[in-house]
């Protein structure tokens, strides 16, 4: 059987790619001349909200799902993310400022609290997926399954990838995004409706399921951020929930033949 992608697949794809060429001057104008954003924070919301969303979104049906690189796929995502955060680290910086994104280091009572909340919220909505998995019959994208870590090498190197995703996405996309769109949108939740859908999209990868899950999981995160109002408890339950997934609970996920 060929594992080529299917003609359908090629034009829906490209339909996707080309959406996202558009998107980028669009959204950027918009927010220039509707907001007044700085032609500099245009262009990055633009890219994370529409542009970023758009191409993970064209990318799934043309990936081949019994030939994936693993190691290739997470240097690539790391590479991405690392600029991505480098990115929003400089245009927060001298934009809303490191304070409003949340970098600020505090280590009191609330960041302790606010840490054992967020793991128990996403601890949560875990358990309920996993549960709908078994009543309803839900299944997880065979993309997410090929990308768990198999080998030694592979996991440590999805190791850095957690910690590469637990760090540079909670900057971009709660540090930077919300505090970049909740004067736009006058008030925070909004924004954070907003980065959530985004950050959703990101993972289509995931299958439907797991965008969903991702979009919870980021709004959850967005919520702790806008009541607590520092990243560094959203960084380490989001570094721990991506070496617990990946490292875990991946393997089981594994036809038997394949676990290590």
């Amino acid at each position: 059987m060929s594992t080529e992608p299917s003609r359908a697949a090629t034009r829906e794809a490209m339909r996707l790619f080309r959406a996202a060429l558009f998107i980028l001057p669009a959204l950027t104008l918009g927010l220039t001349l509707g907001t007044g954003s700085t032609v500099r924070d245009g262009i990055f919301v633009a890219v994370l909200l529409g542009t970023l969303p758009l191409l993970s979104m064209a990318q799934v049906p043309l990936l081949d799902r019994t030939g994936i690189q693993r190691l290739a796929a997470y240097k690539g995502s790391i590479t991405t993310l690392t600029v991505l955060g480098v990115a929003a680290l400089v245009f927060g910086g001298v934009g809303p400022g490191f304070d409003a994104m949340g970098l600020s280091w505090t280590l009191d009572a609330q960041a302790l609290w606010t840490t054992v909340g967020l793991a128990a919220g996403i601890a949560l909505l875990g358990v309920t997926f996993s549960l709908g998995r078994e009543v309803l019959g839900l299944e997880e994208s065979d993309l997410l399954t090929e990308l768990i870590p198999r080998t030694g090498r592979e996991k440590r190197s999805f190791a850095l990838l957690s910690l590469a995703a637990g760090v540079f996405e909670e900057v971009v996309y709660r540090g930077y995004l919300i505090a970049v769109l909740a004067p736009i949108f006058s008030g925070p939740w909004s924004a954070a409706l907003a980065s959530s859908l985004a950050f959703s999209l990101l993972h289509a990868y995931q299958g439907p399921v797991g965008i969903v899950r991702s979009g919870l999981m980021g709004f959850l995160f967005a919520a702790a951020f806008i009541l607590y109002g520092s990243l560094w408890p959203l960084i380490a339950v989001h570094v721990a929930v991506d070496l617990f997934s990946g490292l875990i609970l991946g393997p089981r996920m594994l036809p038997r033949e394949e676990i290590p």
